[in-house]
């Protein structure tokens, strides 16, 4: 679950999600791509440039740094 700060409007909110997931897979924005849920909560991603299982693991890296 993720919370974001942006309002969901004119797209901002999902712009901030690709935002920070560009940070915590150190990947640039370009490399991710919203494929669904535009204006739902329930969001898709494609993610270039990265295993599913290195997503997995980078993402796993970061909740456990911020414990």
């Amino acid at each position: 679950v993720m919370k974001v700060k942006a309002p969901p409007v004119e797209g901002k909110a999902n712009e901030e999600v690709i935002r920070f997931l560009s940070e915590i897979l150190l990947i640039p924005k370009s490399a991710i791509q919203l494929t669904g849920g535009y204006s739902s909560p329930f969001k898709k991603f494609q993610i270039d440039l990265l295993s599913e299982e290195e997503v997995k693991k980078r993402m796993e890296n970061y909740l456990n740094a911020t414990k």
